[in-house]
């Protein structure tokens, strides 16, 4: 195998390119998790949960491979994930591989049903306190499937992908954003005889949750590229952003909420999309996009992640 010249001499993972920076920053977040569950979390399981946290990922391995390109891809082939639902690293991972699924899938959902049409739905509610999250969920699910249950519904929708996001209130700091993400398959006819606008939807939405405020709902249909990039970057985001990770008891609490409930749901034709990933917690995080992968280049290139330096260091 032949090596690459010009990165031999590199010490630091994110001098190899600069998507491998991110690297650095989702476990400098883990890391930020592992203070947290030191400071906060007196459970008989913490200490465990700080060394799952702290082993992820500390040593990853890298190698060089040609995927008939100018230049040859350094592709991730080594690495142990503590698979934690609290992990910053590990809910990133999953995300590229929630995308890559349904990138992979949709192809043949397509084929299948080529005259289908697609729609991004975001279904929000008040904020609620973090302690009544795990209520507030069972209340919109119980509301989503009042929604589902109706007879436009019945009747042009061929299946959805539905993603669970919660954000932090700006202003009230026990307080949380819970929301749903979906993206519904239809009829091309829904948008001839059943069309649904955003005010309707509104309404639907606020008549399903059996409110008295007006919640607020986007609806998008997707007609581009860009639409669908959108679209997929925004499904499967992850389920608590990074950047709400702060140095106080919030995120904690959210994960105790958020445990033993499920964030991907599917339904109809969609039920499948991303089936590999989400029926199996085993799921390898590390091969993702292999299907591009050639010729390998390189023996394997390791890196250890170096705590006081808060980056990965080649080994």
């Amino acid at each position: 195998m032949r090596s690459i010249p010009e990165f031999e001499n590199h010490v630091k993972l994110k001098d190899y390119g600069k998507n491998n920076a991110v690297w650095d920053k989702h476990k400098q977040s883990n890391n930020q998790v592992a203070q947290l569950v030191a400071k906060y979390d007196d459970s008989p399981r913490a200490k465990k949960n700080i060394e799952y946290l702290n082993n992820c990922a500390g040593y990853i391995s890298f190698a060089w491979y040609d995927v008939g390109e100018d230049k040859p891809k350094f592709n991730l082939v080594q690495a142990s994930f503590c698979r934690k639902r609290m992990c910053p690293l590990c809910a990133w991972r999953r995300s590229l591989m929630l995308k890559a699924r349904f990138c992979k899938n949709i192809f043949d959902v397509m084929d299948k049903y080529p005259k289908a049409r697609y729609i991004f739905l975001t279904l929000t509610v008040q904020n609620v306190p973090v302690s009544e999250l795990r209520t507030t969920l069972k209340e919109m699910n119980i509301a989503f499937k009042r929604m589902y249950q109706l007879d436009v519904m019945k009747k042009y929708v061929l299946g959805f992908v539905r993603n669970v996001e919660v954000t932090r209130d700006k202003t009230v700091s026990d307080y949380c954003h819970p929301h749903f993400h979906i993206i519904i398959m239809v009829k091309s006819t829904y948008f001839q005889s059943g069309y649904i606008n955003q005010e309707q939807f509104t309404e639907i939405w606020k008549q399903c949750l059996r409110v008295t405020y007006k919640p607020i709902v986007y609806v998008k249909t997707v007609r581009s590229s860009a639409d669908k990039s959108f679209v997929v970057k925004e499904m499967f985001k992850y389920c608590v952003k990074e950047s709400d990770i702060q140095f106080d008891k919030w995120y904690l609490d959210v994960m105790k909420q958020l445990h033993r409930t499920k964030s991907i749901s599917t339904s109809g034709a969609l039920k499948d999309i991303v089936k590999d990933l989400t029926e199996n917690d085993k799921s390898d995080m590390i091969h993702i996009n292999d299907m591009e992968l050639s010729k390998r280049l390189s023996e394997n290139i390791n890196f250890q992640w170096v705590r006081p330096k808060r980056e990965y260091r080649r080994v």
